[in-house]
């Protein structure tokens, strides 16, 4: 039996659970003040949990007659990595029998098609500026979900007593699907069970014990479509940490929101190479570089690419701890 196997939860969509149980009042989001997109607003554990359940609810009054599947269903979703999307995807994975895909925005029409009919899924939710992306089948259903998710909530939840149990899921459940690039053909399903979300944070522990934990505020650069920053709000929350999605209203960030950022209380970055080479560029347009906001940081670690030269050498010579991480789908 490994380290997995004695977690009081066996699936990602009830990381929210426990953790609303045993730090309620802990911060567990940072995402943009939709009021004013420089600055941060924070929410605790107890409100992210409270407002996922609440909108599992009137998913299931309003797509599903109220009742949630019964046999395995896969769900995608289509949209821009918003704070709105983000809660839509742990939303979801609430859901008994779901399966999330979460699709690429950057996905031809052809594309879509081809990976919706490959993994049979019956439901996409998207929002109004990728519905002219979705092919027309008799048996997938299409949700709008721009007007169902109300950020503004989130900061109204106050705390309650949390008495929702646990579900009985199965580690090796498929949880998740992911695909590839699809750069020398059409993008492949890649299908991702609870154990390999949660091996993923175990194998960190192991290089180092302290690599994530509980007061740590981790910012993440990337796509929410793709594993390396998705990944990264599961481990956190393992851990009792903070996840920080960008400060963007649209993915992805510019320079200077990505300048903006990292001026931000952030403990570690996990970002693309090609948002971190922007990111040193930003820095050394200034009259004075001033590398200080990033040299606070335990680390930065990048994936997903190379890391340009010249961008390391830059962000070692001032003192930054640099991580390469390497990995596949």
């Amino acid at each position: 039996m490994n380290l997995v196997d004695n977690q009081p939860y066996t699936a990602v969509g009830d990381i929210l659970t426990y953790q609303s149980k045993v730090r309620p009042t802990k911060s567990c989001l940072l995402y943009p003040n939709p009021s004013n997109s420089e600055e941060y607003l924070s929410a605790t554990y107890a409100q992210v949990h409270q407002f996922t359940t609440r909108l599992v609810q009137k998913f299931l009054s309003q797509y599903f007659n109220d009742n949630p599947p019964t046999t395995s269903t896969v769900i995608c979703i289509l949209s821009n990595c918003t704070t709105e999307y983000f809660l839509t995807v742990y939303t979801l994975l609430k859901l008994p029998n779901v399966i999330v895909f979460l699709l690429s925005t950057r996905n031809s029409k052809t594309a879509i098609e081809h990976l919706i009919n490959e993994t049979q899924a019956k439901y996409v939710f998207t929002t109004k500026d990728y519905l002219e992306l979705l092919p027309l089948i008799e048996t997938l259903k299409i949700i709008q979900f721009d007007n169902d998710v109300h950020i503004n909530d989130l900061q109204q939840l106050t705390i309650v007593d949390n008495k929702e149990n646990l579900r009985s899921q199965q580690f090796d459940e498929i949880q998740m699907i992911f695909h590839s690039s699809g750069s020398t053909a059409y993008p492949r399903p890649i299908r991702l069970t609870n154990r390999y979300f949660f091996n993923i944070y175990y194998s960190l522990l192991s290089v180092n014990n302290d690599w994530y934990n509980e007061n740590d505020i981790v910012l993440a650069w990337g796509a929410l479509y793709h594993i390396l920053a998705f990944m990264t709000s599961v481990s956190i929350w393992q851990a009792g940490g903070c996840f920080a999605l960008p400060l963007t209203k649209v993915y992805p960030p510019t320079p200077r929101e990505l300048f903006v950022n990292v001026k931000q209380q952030i403990t570690k970055l996990i970002t693309v190479p090609a948002l971190l080479g922007q990111l040193v560029d930003e820095i050394n347009s200034q009259s004075i570089p001033n590398f200080d906001s990033l040299k606070k940081m335990i680390f930065i670690m990048y994936g997903g690419a190379p890391c340009p030269d010249n961008i390391c050498q830059i962000l070692v010579d001032n003192g930054i701890n640099v991580i390469s991480a390497y990995g596949t789908t």
